[in-house]
């Protein structure tokens, strides 16, 4: 059976067409000089796509790094493939696209939603790329997990419900679509109902507790809305718990879409100079940055 792809507007004709396992490509969007001293892979949440970062790709120009998106899987101009959905699998495309296109030199990650999801999955996955490749991370609306989150077991409870109604809506009403409130007051997407499942079924699993440490050789940022619903802030505190050094800045009345509705702010904590070797030592308290 067919999944249909999230159709959110794409970013433009791929720049590259990357194979990954389970017969698909993904859609790579490269802006930014080709031998750059820093490479920014920006990885987009559940339900939109690439052009998520359309407002950080159009105005971080400095020469000197090259910006990165990718369309995930089911998402924008990329199929969905055949493997079944994992924070594994997902971490693995990002490893596989971050050695396509920046095989040497500083690499930066930020992930929003899902997708900062995806690179606390990496440190996991790859955790050799923390080595002497990753300096920068910055996480946005985001969780290290949602297993045993601190919303407590009735919340688990909860996701868990809703996971199994999107399941069951797809296998009664494959190709109805139904619509999921993310982002800003105005961020509604239509969601494939299929797509959906699949996806709530590995986000409601996430927990990279323990190995979020990995991340720490990097210089981490962990952003949210305070009045994110979504991803609330007790869910970032809970990662900067398990990130010795991270820092968290937490966006006054700010929904969960900070990329989309605090582009500024972010593209600040982008702007920051990442470390100058993975290994630097790290603060041993976090700072807790509020604006």
């Amino acid at each position: 059976m067919s999944v249909p792809t999230m159709s959110v507007p794409t970013v433009r004709e791929p720049d590259l067409n990357l194979p990954v396992p389970g017969d698909t490509d993904l859609a790579v969007y490269l802006d930014g000089p080709d031998h750059a001293d820093t490479t920014l892979v920006l990885v987009h949440g559940w339900s939109t796509s690439a052009a998520a970062w359309n407002e950080q790709t159009s105005r971080l120009t400095t020469p000197d790094v090259r910006r990165v998106r990718y369309d995930q899987r089911g998402h924008g101009a990329t199929p969905m493939g055949h493997h079944r959905i994992g924070m594994k699998l997902l971490a693995e495309d990002l490893a596989r696209v971050i050695d396509a296109v920046a095989p040497y030199g500083r690499v930066v990650l930020a992930g929003h939603c899902l997708g900062g999801m995806v690179v606390t999955a990496l440190a996991a996955t790859r955790p050799d790329l923390f080595e002497d490749r990753i300096s920068g991370v910055v996480l946005t609306s985001t969780c290290g997990r949602t297993a045993e989150t601190p919303t407590g077991r009735r919340g688990h409870q909860l996701s868990r419900a809703r996971g199994r109604l999107l399941f069951w809506a797809h296998r009664l009403a494959t190709g109805v679509r139904t619509a999921v409130m993310f982002g800003c007051s105005v961020g509604l997407h239509s969601v494939p109902v299929p797509l959906a499942s699949r996806y709530w079924r590995a986000v409601t699993r996430h927990d990279q507790s323990r190995t979020l440490g990995v991340l720490a050789r990097a210089k981490v940022t962990v952003m949210v809305g305070e009045k994110d619903r979504v991803t609330p802030v007790c869910a970032a505190r809970d990662l900067v718990r398990h990130i010795p050094g991270a820092r968290l800045m937490i966006a006054p009345d700010g929904g969960h879409h900070l990329p989309r509705c605090w582009p500024t702010t972010v593209d600040e904590f982008l702007r920051e100079p990442p470390r100058q070797r993975a290994r630097t030592p790290i603060e041993p308290v976090a700072a807790r940055v509020r604006y």
